[in-house]
């Protein structure tokens, strides 16, 4: 439903932009490079919802014009988090116990290859078309800090990754790029901004979530998720204090929101 809402959106945006005077609809110019980087924010839907309420993902990527057409091959790589927890746990080290902080990070990280249509070139308004492919991946990593290192820039005692999985996506999106100086000679002064809305859909995807609405990411020891058992790397430091942690299963499936600050060469 909410594709469709954008997509019609997109259209009536399409028809209400006009292009800029004398300027054809696909006139031709020297191939290019777009260069961008900018926030994205992904909305989980169904069975993932009740788990991970939003994502917040960085992205930095580039988009190459293919010869003198609207098409544009891209690539882009994204870091990002949806959950974080934090507790004083006891260490047991050298002999004694010691009080120190026990965190855990739910991260997110993206590949994507692209096809991307431009509706309009040499335009101060470009709406634009895209698809992507790529690979999507949700981990989860613990640190436990040194109690004896300084608390400004404190050391660990353990970083280790915890859990990860991850699917093949496809996705799509629509948007509109602002380039205010869009007949510019000089690349320095050739800056865009876009924004835009897509979908990405991909196959199960195994995840803990830290910050899930129904609490549930915290247990006081292993626990059976459907047909999966999973169940920390045991060690004294845990002991009694962080035995598991629920692991969900969901398929891939979220709509997306962004802004890209970019520069053409």
């Amino acid at each position: 439903m909410k594709t469709s809402v954008l997509f019609s959106l997109f259209l009536a945006l399409l028809i209400a932009v006009p292009a800029d005077a004398n300027t054809p609809v696909h006139s031709s110019y020297e191939p290019h490079t777009d260069i961008f980087f900018g926030p994205m924010m992904v909305l989980p839907r169904g069975m993932m919802r009740d788990d991970v309420k939003t994502m917040g993902v960085w992205e930095l990527g580039f988009a190459r014009q293919i010869k003198q057409t609207p098409l544009h091959l891209g690539f882009s790589m994204g870091l990002g988090s949806y959950g974080s927890y934090q507790t004083e746990v006891p260490y047991f080290d050298n002999g004694q116990w010691l009080n120190t902080r026990f965190k855990v990070n739910d991260n997110v990280r993206t590949f994507f290859t692209s096809l991307r249509y431009d509706f309009r070139q040499n335009a101060t308004l470009v709406p634009y078309a895209q698809v992507k492919f790529g690979n999507y991946r949700m981990s989860s990593r613990y640190r436990i800090e040194d109690p004896m290192s300084d608390p400004d820039c404190p050391k660990d005692f353990e970083n280790e990754l915890m859990h990860a999985d991850n699917t093949w996506i496809y996705g799509g999106s629509l948007g509109l790029r602002f380039q205010p100086l869009a007949n510019a000679t000089e690349s320095r002064d050739r800056f865009t901004i876009d924004v835009y809305g897509g979908f990405m859909r991909g196959n199960i995807i195994h995840y803990a979530a830290h910050n899930a609405p129904h609490g549930g990411a915290m247990v006081n020891g292993p626990i059976q998720v459907g047909d999966d058992l999973f169940i920390h790397r045991e060690a004294n430091y845990i002991a009694n204090q962080y035995h598991g942690t629920n692991v969900y299963r969901s398929p891939l499936d979220t709509i997306e929101f962004g802004l890209r600050l970019g520069v053409r060469f």
